[in-house]
């Protein structure tokens, strides 16, 4: 707690816990948890974080992005904290390669808590590991890093499996829906969601069924009688959507 404000409250497995924290004063507790019983917080301990001008051993704390996220947005704002006692930061964006990593942005002298690169910067998919470092006149922070992986590429349209093409089923009579992706032709191969439609009409005006997963079958059971369409596609983690199938046919 930081003046009666909740700072971490966390969950772990074994001491020691490492946080990075801001200036100020500070009381924590501790209590133990097995699967079925818990022990009374022990009684807080204060202490203080008194800022130092040797920034040898601090770091800078990294805001946004979000570590190993996947996106589209070629146009990024990278922010962090602000570091107590440090005159300027430097930023640096790499390109991760199998054979090391290629410094495509440099930046020192900064005086700002973020910085904006745009697509003259990030121009190719690839995983990128962006860092920054904290400077004053007598010492410096090492490195904080995160990286984030650039997927500009649509998942391929999927191609169905079962059932067969208007293939019949009876009333009530479980179905099995099943498809899958063709090899990503991207170099980063984002995580893929399913979306799935059912339709009464091949135009599917009249849903009677849709969800999105990340597995690629479902079961549904039919209780009317009649000819249904469905069809799916693929939306990856980094917002790149693709094209739907030709539509499946069904006949209950």
């Amino acid at each position: 707690y930081s003046n009666n404000f909740l700072f971490v409250d966390s969950t772990v497995t074994s001491p020691p816990f490492q946080i990075t924290m801001n200036t100020g004063s500070y009381e924590w507790r501790i209590k133990g948890l097995n699967f079925a019983y818990q022990t009374q917080f022990n009684f807080p301990n204060t202490f203080q974080v008194i800022a130092s001008i040797d920034l040898t051993n601090q770091m800078v704390v990294l805001q946004s992005p979000s570590e190993n996220i996947y996106t589209n947005n070629t146009s990024i704002i990278f922010t962090w904290n602000s570091l107590e006692n440090a005159d300027n930061y430097s930023f640096e964006l790499q390109k991760v390669n199998s054979t090391g990593n290629t410094t495509v942005f440099l930046e020192e002298g900064i005086t700002s808590t973020s910085i904006a690169l745009d697509n003259t910067v990030i121009t190719e998919d690839a995983e990128y590991l962006w860092r920054v470092k904290a400077t004053n006149t007598t010492s410096e922070t090492s490195y904080s890093s995160r990286s984030f992986f650039l997927d500009t590429v649509a998942p391929a349209t999927p191609s169905l499996i079962t059932p067969e093409f208007e293939e019949e089923f009876l009333i009530d009579e479980e179905v099995n829906f099943s498809w899958n992706f063709e090899v990503d032709s991207g170099i980063i191969n984002s995580p893929i969601t399913s979306v799935y439609e059912i339709s009464s009409d091949s135009n599917f005006s009249s849903i009677i069924e849709n969800g999105s997963m990340l597995i690629t079958n479902f079961n549904y059971t039919f209780n009317t009688i009649g000819t249904y369409y469905w069809r799916v596609r693929g939306e990856d983690e980094a917002g790149n959507i693709g094209s739907y199938n030709l539509n499946g046919k069904v006949i209950i």
